[in-house]
């Protein structure tokens, strides 16, 4: 377990405490198994991608939030409306749609790493 990982599940039994949620709870508002959510929050586990979006939404917290401890107006130079989708919305999308928007990503990172190249 890398040493965000510890963070993580601090963070999830932190929140799951301060809103009075139990495992079996997040478990229902997720959709996972109770002892998968066990797993998470003592640290076995490393939530990733779709989990950890279903995690931040059951505990009305963003995505960011889980991984960094930071508020949403916390992040640098993350739009509010950019955050909250990836916070909220990206489970609900189809995979199809999750493609697109990874190599739209990737694509503009390529670009970025480019430019910055470039004028180095």
């Amino acid at each position: 377990m890398g040493q965000g990982d510890g963070a993580i599940s601090q963070r999830i039994a932190s929140l799951m405490a301060d809103q009075g949620i139990s495992q079996a709870e997040l478990a229902k508002r997720t959709g996972m198994s109770t002892s998968g959510i066990s797993r998470i929050v003592a640290g076995v586990r490393h939530p990733y991608g779709d989990t950890l979006a279903k995690l931040a939404a059951a505990l009305n917290v963003s995505v960011g939030y889980l991984l960094t401890g930071a508020t949403e107006g916390e992040i640098r130079g993350v739009e509010p409306d950019i955050a909250n989708f990836f916070a909220h919305d990206w489970h609900r999308l189809d995979p199809e749609d999750k493609l697109v928007l990874r190599v739209l990503i990737q694509n503009l990172s390529a670009r970025l790493r480019k430019r910055e190249s470039q004028t180095a």
